[in-house]
């Protein structure tokens, strides 16, 4: 612990190396894939300086198996590592405590100018386990090893807040500089995750045993140590911070227990308790841990030594213990009355597998293959899309399949399910020996309803109008003749206006045409023969549609008929013969004067 302490007291410095962005290297993402073997000597990942704007909260988590021996702080990760200052975030670990820290950019050899937190652990060297910690604040920190809060204390008197603006420094991995003393990390590393929030305790949990997204909330890099060959080290957050390895790292099989899916239990009485995931199921839990993870890896494993080579394609399971020690035991559940039993193996750095025994103990962790019993394949077909459908059945289609159980995720445990709304339906199947799972995704959607625009019309002028639908036109795709998407379209020109309502079950469509009335030129009668024989009877404009006016005046000026809406109707009424004086008013025609004459 004096030179744990010591080494707390220290911080960063090294030459400035840029980092690279490799992309496209041969990965191995079978369970918990590949990890990088760190000698101890010269082995480090620089990522670069890629952390200036990092702020609290932050969290680190990382799953490690140090070599024995281990008496001295190993350094995990460093946001800012070069400049002789206490400096961003620090996560160290021994094989007697680890600690998570920061820097204010004061100063450094001084606790004055560090904050953090530390705890002792047992000797766990030599084995996988995972260590969070978690800092919100000066005084609001937690370290977490395998999902277990252990406390421990705050170090350092540091009044200022982190700083982590420092383009001289660069994070790495399994590398500290500081006070003239270089440490590196000494083991196998895998999973380095940092998050700029803090974690909760049953979010540690769940993530702890499964391959992430890379697309979490707060996830600010992300590195797996999967990369089969190269110098590089890939980034799988959002930010894609690839590092450069130096030294000479050894990429090997990682045993730290990673799967695509996980379940997990923590509770402080363990008697009569079970848990499982699946089919797989751990029973007599002996000793004090404090959680058990159950995890699943989607595909068969990558190092299958010893496998019955006519063992179909499977996934396969771990259980881990989560505990601060390694006296725990448990036993995996097996009904050999079906001819079910498990190929085993301690973790995946493990090539050979070999038959477990009936009831046998296993002590911390186990990976296992289910072996023997009814095969058998789960299929609910492709993704469907039903058009002005109200139901649709999802079928297991299990036909001759001794099934124990089915789950549903609406909770059903029918062979069959109807559903009448939009969505992904998963069911759980299993057998004696074996558990399958499936999902389909329904889609249920109506075709576009008719609609009209309107009418066509032909017109002298426009009158700005809103041209809609009429119909409900939520969940269609809408476009009008512009390419717009809009509900409505403001109509102030003429032309042809369309517009298409569509989705995956059709579309419909209308158009609307707007014209303009054109009148050339004209002579209008200059006489008209009221004398009922049929000719020249009314005076005749012969512009229809035009909303004319028609004002006639005797030759001393005085007005003798007048009509705002003209239509071909005026025979002089009872005007006597004469000269008339007309004025003709029009949207279309604009105005017109002229003479006519009355003839009887």
């Amino acid at each position: 612990m004096r030179l744990l302490r010591f080494l707390l007291c220290c911080f960063f410095s090294a030459s400035v190396i840029c980092v690279h962005q490799v992309r496209g290297q041969q990965l191995d993402q079978t369970g918990s894939g590949r990890a990088l073997l760190f000698d101890g000597t010269d082995d480090y990942i620089d990522l670069g300086n890629i952390y200036d704007d990092l702020a609290l909260p932050v969290t680190v988590s990382v799953w490690v198996n140090m070599s024995p021996g281990a008496a001295y702080a190993f350094p995990i990760f460093n946001s800012q590592d070069n400049l002789p200052l206490y400096n961003g975030v620090t996560f160290i670990v021994s094989s007697s405590a680890f600690s998570i820290q920061y820097g204010d950019g004061m100063g450094e050899n001084d606790p004055f100018y560090r904050r953090g937190k530390s705890a002792s652990l047992p000797d766990l060297t030599g084995h996988w386990i995972n260590v969070t910690g978690v800092m919100r604040s000066a005084t609001d920190m937690d370290l977490y090893l395998n999902g277990i809060n252990i406390g421990g204390q705050y170090g350092g008197n540091s009044p200022n807040p982190m700083s982590s603006m420092s383009p001289g420094d660069n994070a790495k991995i399994g590398y500290w500089h500081s006070n003239g003393i270089t440490t590196y990390f000494k083991g196998s590393m895998d999973e380095l995750r940092i998050f700029n929030r803090s974690l909760s305790e049953s979010e540690i949990r769940q993530q702890m045993c499964k391959r992430l997204t890379g697309n979490e909330t707060g996830l600010i890099g992300y590195w797996t140590f999967d990369e089969m060959t190269g110098s590089s080290l890939k980034d799988k957050s959002i930010n894609h911070f690839d590092g450069i390895l130096h030294g000479n790292p050894t990429r090997v099989y990682s045993g730290a227990p990673i799967g695509d899916e996980s379940a997990q239990m923590y509770t402080s009485s363990w008697p009569g308790k079970s848990f499982g995931l699946d089919a797989i199921e751990a029973q007599q839990v002996l000793g004090n841990p404090q959680g058990l993870h159950v995890y699943k890896v989607n595909s068969s494993p990558s190092q299958t030594g010893g496998l019955d080579n006519a063992l179909p394609d499977h996934p396969y399971y771990g259980v881990f213990i989560a505990a601060s020690d390694l006296d725990n035991t448990f036993i995996l559940k097996e009904e050999l009355e079906n001819g079910c039993g498990f190929f085993s193996r301690y973790d995946n750095s493990e090539p050979q597998w070999s038959k477990l025994q009936p009831s046998s103990t296993i002590i911390n962790r186990i990976e296992v293959v289910p072996f023997g019993g009814e095969k058998f394949d789960l299929d609910l077909g492709p993704d469907v899309l039903l058009c002005d459908e109200t139901s649709y059945q999802i079928v297991t289609a299990l036909d001759g399949v001794d099934v124990k159980s089915i789950m549903w995720s609406n909770g059903k445990t029918t062979p069959s399910i109807s559903v009448s709304s939009s969505g992904l339906y998963g069911v759980s199947v299993s057998s004696s020996c074996q558990t399958v799972k499936d999902t389909i995704a329904v889609q249920f959607a109506k075709k576009p309803p008719p609609f009209s625009l309107g009418a066509d019309e032909t017109l002298c002028t426009i009158n700005p109008r809103v041209l809609k639908p009429g119909v409900n036109t939520a969940g269609y795709k809408l476009e009008w003749q512009d390419g717009s998407e809009k509900e409505t379209f403001e109509l102030s020109d003429f032309g042809t206006y369309y517009l298409t309502i569509s989705n995956e079950c059709g579309v419909a469509s209308d158009t609307i045409a707007i014209s303009k009335i054109n009148y050339p030129a004209k002579e209008f009668p200059n006489v008209i023969t009221p004398n009922d024989d049929s000719k020249n009877q009314y005076f005749v404009l012969g512009v229809e549609g035009t909303n004319s006016q028609l004002t006639v005046y005797n030759r001393w000026g005085e007005q003798v008929y007048n009509n705002p809406d003209y239509k071909d109707v005026w025979d002089g009424d009872d005007l006597p013969s004469g000269i008339y004086f007309y004025q003709i008013t029009g949207n279309c025609i604009g105005e017109k004067k002229g003479t006519i004459t009355i003839s009887r």
